[in-house]
């Protein structure tokens, strides 16, 4: 096998299990192509794509923007233009001194849908939203298909859920923009697509949309146990607490968590549903069956704050001071301070 096809094969296995490249790994690649390690290397066409894949894959971005630069150089090499173009977006992305550079590539980047797509899908790694959205949003209107606008939606719907103190006005316009999208290319992905359809459904306030489009979820997404669990128990959650008091319905919700729980496969999401299922007895006035579901939630997971909460409230409706002070020094015990437990423990008169 010749040096470069051995080479090749060496980066492909590393693709394929989705891990960088070690320094030793590196170096065989790159001795196998002609070139020392550290170094761009000569303007080859037969080796400057694995050559810039390799330092890619080691996370040594301005070495392969040296040689994504390269491949422009070679009459021979048009038709990588996207590949290189894609190439360097990704390493001047990752290099913070460069982002301006990245931004001044993107012009380029959307002569293409499918190339503005795969920066789109650079960028979404590298939690750029802002960038991912304005180019997955330009293939969309370069190519429309509903592939595309669900990924477009599912950006959207990253931007508005993702962490930071981004305004409220901002996020509900993704998810406005989320709406848009997905009512004017119905979801082809019955699972995720249409889970968010729903949720944002919700966060505008289009409650009785949210509540039809969840159901929906039930059936369009009969292959996908996923999204299945997570609207059987959002419309748990939704007849238990998030309507307005007038409109829950403790025995709708009391249902839809059982069917929960039957889907779901790990102890995070069993003990997710059994929490609820215990806040849902506290306020049907069942705390022997609320201790129940506690007890079993924290069978689950034994480090879950609230569950150990709900067990002290569940034990104070029973009458069992000692076992509700118990379960509030467990909560001191995992969350030092926690207010919660603080008040109870004082409330009962415990040091």
């Amino acid at each position: 096998m010749a040096g470069q096809d051995l080479a090749a094969v060496l980066l492909l296995r590393q693709i394929l299990v989705g891990q960088p490249f070690s320094s030793g790994r590196l170096d065989v690649v790159l001795r196998l192509l002609g070139s020392a390690p550290g170094e761009p290397g000569a303007a080859s066409p037969d080796s400057q794509i694995l050559r810039a894949e390799a330092y890619a894959s080691a996370r040594q971005w301005r070495l392969a923007r040296a040689s994504y630069s390269r491949l422009g150089q070679d009459p021979g090499y048009s038709g990588w233009a996207a590949n290189r173009l894609e190439g360097l977006a990704a390493a001047y992305h990752w290099c913070p001194a460069d982002s301006e550079d990245a931004r001044s590539l993107f012009a380029a980047l959307v002569d293409a849908a499918s190339t503005a797509e795969r920066w789109s899908e650079v960028c979404a790694i590298g939690q750029n939203l802002d960038a991912s959205i304005a180019a997955q949003a330009e293939a969309l209107s370069l190519s429309p298909t509903s592939a595309r606008a669900a990924q477009l939606a599912w950006l959207y719907y990253a931007r508005a859920s993702s962490a930071g103190a981004r305004p409220a006005a901002d996020r509900q316009a993704d998810y406005q923009a989320v709406i848009g999208v997905l009512e004017q290319y119905p979801p082809v992905d019955a699972g995720r697509s249409q889970y968010i359809l729903a949720w944002s459904y919700w966060q505008v306030g289009k409650f009785e949309r949210a509540i039809a489009q969840y159901k929906n979820c039930l059936t369009a997404a009969v292959n996908d146990l996923q999204y299945r669990l997570y609207c059987t128990l959002n419309l748990g959650y939704v007849y238990a607490s998030w309507l307005p008091v007038s409109q829950q319905d403790p025995d709708q919700a009391r249902a839809y968590f059982e069917q929960a729980l039957a889907l779901a496969t790990s102890a995070p999401d069993r003990a997710q549903i059994k929490l609820a299922l215990g806040q849902l007895a506290l306020q049907r006035a069942d705390a022997a069956g609320a201790v129940q579901d506690f007890s079993q939630a924290l069978g689950d997971q034994p480090n879950c704050v609230d569950c150990h909460l709900g067990l002290a409230q569940a034990y104070l409706a029973l009458g069992e001071r000692d076992q509700a002070g118990a379960q509030y020094r467990a909560v001191l015990a995992l969350a030092p301070g926690e207010p919660r437990a603080t008040e109870g423990l004082k409330a009962l008169g415990a040091p």
